[in-house]
């Protein structure tokens, strides 16, 4: 089971824009994920896990990109060139997640061992002014389980502003699971997309957007990001400046077994609306901030599997 992962060429290609991640092909047999996420459901998590090496070890053998990025990545974070089995690693935490995916999506929250911190701030910010929130995630341990314990209260409801072209896939596999989830999606992009964010809004809702990755013709922004310039969508925290809605950052860090260790925090931001270029401009840096002190955190929970510095190295 697995997410788009590049191609050696297209990790290769310099100076191309953060959408190279757009372009992938999409790599896995539909047939096998829908078998494997069918096993698991029946036969459970344990038998399910059994295949994960082998997985693991096809993509470090037989996918360069991954394999390139992977490298990357971990030399930024870890400070130091990685070891084969430190890549191995980071790809067998990357395939752990999303064979969880299916469990979480099927409502089987009892499989796993969670540990919460600021779960009390998302229902804080519902009830601030009596309207929705927005959950700002990344390509970055488990958004699945974040809005799993987002949606345990019933009067909760949780969207997706996501892009419906990558990784159909997978998430043909999952939307067999659960097809309740995929009614529950906000397409980026379309002509109505800020209109449906902001009636989910209105009604209360949670709406959760991985705000890591730069989509399309979205505008961006430069950061300073594991210690280089990194261009990060505006669109996502021009969104929450336009709807003046509350913004918590949470991740899921897979930690290992069945454990995951769930963080949210409030993002602050100005109250000028008068201003909000540069709201969207404090809400992306912050959001960058917490983003890479939970990358050193769990370094091996990054699932960005392209060259996200190339234009800058």
């Amino acid at each position: 089971m697995s997410d788009p992962i590049p191609t050696a060429a297209s990790t290769a290609r310099r100076g191309l824009s953060k959408q190279t991640w757009l372009q992938q092909r999409e790599r896995g047999s539909e047939f096998l994920m829908a078998a494997l996420a069918q096993a698991t459901l029946i036969l459970g998590r344990t038998f399910g896990r059994l295949f994960l090496p082998a997985i693991s070890l096809y993509f470090l053998a037989l996918g360069p990109g991954a394999r390139a990025a992977s490298a990357a990545y971990l030399r930024r974070v870890l400070g130091r060139p990685a070891q084969l089995w430190e890549i191995y690693r980071h790809l067998y935490t990357f395939a752990a997640t999303i064979h969880d995916r299916v469990l979480l999506l099927a409502g089987r929250m009892g499989d796993f061992d969670l540990t919460i911190e600021g779960e009390e701030l998302i229902h804080a910010a519902l009830a601030e002014h009596r309207r929705g929130c927005l959950l700002f995630g990344a390509h970055l341990g488990s958004f699945e389980v974040l809005r799993a314990i987002a949606a345990r209260r019933q009067d909760v409801r949780v969207w997706i502003l996501m892009e419906t072209e990558n990784a159909v896939r997978i998430q043909s596999v999952l939307r067999r699971v659960q097809p309740a989830a995929a009614e529950r999606v906000v397409p980026i992009g379309e002509p109505n997309t800020l209109l449906s964010v902001k009636e989910c809004l209105e009604r209360g809702e949670v709406v959760g957007i991985l705000a890591d990755r730069v989509w399309r013709q979205d505008r961006a922004s430069e950061a300073s990001f594991l210690g280089a310039r990194v261009r990060f969508p505006l669109g996502p925290f021009r969104l929450a400046a336009a709807l003046g809605a509350p913004v918590v950052f949470g991740v899921g860090l897979y930690e290992g077994g069945s454990r995951y260790a769930l963080h949210f925090e409030r993002i602050d931001r100005l109250d000028d609306r008068d201003l909000p270029d540069r709201t969207a401009s404090q809400l992306m840096l912050q959001y960058v901030a917490r983003l890479e002190h939970y990358c050193r955190l769990a370094p091996y929970n990054w699932f960005n599997f392209y060259d996200f510095w190339s234009e800058y190295d």
